[in-house]
């Protein structure tokens, strides 16, 4: 200290001192007291001050003096630190040890804190700290784009007591926070409406939080254990109104081909352990928007979601999944009964078929591997049925064979593409049964029993390019007097159902039909046509040269 000067007076072994003024560096000290004792078995040491304080000089002083060590390691955290503030210093010493008290006003900081990327800007209306308690009142802060404000907050640190802390209207973006996030492109700002968090240091209770991402409403409560070793533990009920995964995932996660870092969720860089009970009145994958209830367990390593109840377009649909660093296993199971398939049709904005009816469903997934890749390497199972029948629209497929089968005239009056637009294609059974596996979609059996035509199938589409390859029987149940005349047919039977063999090959939007020799025809499409009829199936031969 320089500069000092006052009133001493010495007097039983004690210095006492008065209207004491210093300075140390740039902190001036003004209107002190002070008790010095100069023998051992005299009371050793009391000084109160007024402070102008250069808040650069805090740290140093306080990590001589402050033995919690709470406060010490938050104290080692902080670089650089510049700033300003006036208040009131109390050093102490009795028997019990030193004691010190702090309370400032008018205070203003800046200083970098831990590994944050950006220096950290203060204001706060009052500071006070002593052996016993902190408390903080009217602080607001910057870092970055992220911002806090009317934050009042106080902890009692001997012995362990009460947490008290709220928070008004703040934001805070992921990467001023977790600076690895940068590269993903999360610019979205988490906003603070209000937060209360109140209990023990060691058992922090969430009492209320409102706060918003990208424009969803999510309210949190629940305890938080800071970390002790083993991270953070959380028991938190987190209820959102919309959440857009496709957005999440966008903004959570970085490609590893472009950065060479692996992905920003890898459950090892966040040492979070518990439990979170997650609500959505909304979750939108793609097109679906659904509500949503599920539990997410953290322990560390792994991050496993237990979807407990989520109503998809009619469909209830179940499943788990848990990601480690490098991969994600999931199980799903999906059934819907008595549903409504033009409802579902619509919801789910498929736009390649367009049709009615009252239908069951029976789907299963599994798979693990890397994120892009559990098409690839899981497999699944769907079982469709409409067992009462229904009418179709529109069809990519069936419009091909329409189209197909009407170059041969063989409908005439009784059915035409545009009839199927605006009345339907009548049919009184489909059944679909499907596999997946290697990126495919293996169809086992499809059955249309129709009206004016009876149709089996069996092939497989390729999920990533789209690709179909299909081998289908299509028996027009109608007179076949124009076919005779198309195709000669040697002891036609009217007690024989005449079936026409055929290849899809192609996309969606881009499907071709090929006339297949009986020979070419598996067993199975002859069998399961049997089974829609009473009649003997008889199969035409239409070569395989040419294209529809």
């Amino acid at each position: 200290m320089t500069e000092t000067s006052g009133e001493v007076v010495i007097a039983g072994g004690v210095l006492t001192g008065t209207a004491i003024t210093t300075r140390l560096s740039q902190s001036t000290g003004e209107n002190g007291h002070l008790r010095l004792g100069l023998f051992d078995e005299t009371v050793p040491f009391h000084l109160e001050t007024d402070v102008q304080a250069d808040l650069s000089q805090l740290p140093p002083i306080l990590a001589r003096l402050v033995d919690d060590p709470d406060v010490l390691k938050q104290l080692a955290l902080l670089t650089e630190v510049k700033g300003a503030a006036q208040g009131k210093l109390l050093i102490g010493s009795d028997q019990q040890g030193m004691r010190v008290m702090v309370s400032a006003t008018d205070i203003h900081l800046s200083a970098g804190y831990g590994n944050l990327p950006h220096r950290v800007q203060v204001d706060a209306e009052k500071i006070t700290y002593d052996d016993r308690r902190i408390e903080v009142r009217q602080l607001s802060a910057r870092m970055g784009a992220s911002s806090f404000s009317e934050v009042n907050s106080s902890v009692d640190l001997h012995p362990r007591g009460a947490l008290e802390f709220s928070c008004g209207s703040s934001q805070i973006l992921p990467t001023d926070i977790f600076p690895r996030l940068s590269s993903t492109g999360m610019a979205i700002p988490l906003k603070i409406h209000a937060l209360s968090l109140a209990g023990q240091v060691d058992d922090i209770r969430v009492t209320s939080a409102d706060l918003s991402w990208n424009d969803s409403a999510v309210n949190i409560t629940g305890s938080v254990k800071p970390p002790s070793g083993g991270g953070m533990r959380l028991d938190l009920d987190i209820a959102a109104d919309t959440i857009d995964v496709a957005q999440m995932r966008r903004a959570l996660t970085q490609s590893s081909s472009t950065t060479g870092h692996k992905s920003v969720m890898a459950p090892s860089s966040w040492p979070v352990r518990g439990l979170i009970r997650f609500t959505a009145d909304q979750v939108k994958i793609g097109r679906f928007s659904h509500p949503l209830r599920a539990d997410i367990e953290l322990d560390g390593q792994t991050i496993a979601i237990t979807v407990k109840e989520s109503d998809i377009c009619g469909i209830m649909v179940s499943a788990t999944a848990r990601a480690s660093a490098h991969t994600v296993a999931v199980d799903l199971d999906a059934a819907a009964q008595q549903g409504q398939l033009q409802t579902t049709l619509q919801c789910l904005a498929i736009q390649s078929v367009k049709a009615d009816g009252i239908y069951r469903l029976d789907a299963t997934f599994s798979g693990s591997g890397k994120i892009g890749e559990l098409l690839d390497t899981g497999t699944g199972r769907v079982k469709l049925e409409v067992p009462e029948g229904g009418r179709i629209y529109y069809d990519f497929l069936l419009l091909k064979v329409l189209k197909f089968i009407n170059t041969l005239e063989i409908f005439k009056d009784d059915i035409s593409v545009g009839q199927m637009e605006s009345d339907g294609f009548d049919y009184q059974l489909l059944q679909i049964d499907a596999e997946l596996q290697n990126g495919k979609l293996h169809y086992q059996e499809v059955l249309l029993k129709g009206r004016a035509m009876n149709i089996t199938a069996r092939g497989e589409q390729d999920l990533d390019s789209g690709l179909i390859d299909m081998s289908m029987l299509v028996a027009p149940l109608v007179i076949l007097d124009t076919i005779l005349s198309h195709v000669p047919i040697v002891g036609h039977s009217l007690d024989k159902l005449d079936a026409i063999p055929l290849k899809a090959e192609g996309t969606v939007d881009d499907l071709h039909l090929y006339p297949l020799a009986p020979k070419a025809l598996g067993y199975q499409l002859k069998e399961a046509m049997e089974g829609l009829t009473t009649k003997t199936i008889h199969l035409l031969d239409g070569g395989g040269s040419s294209a529809q």
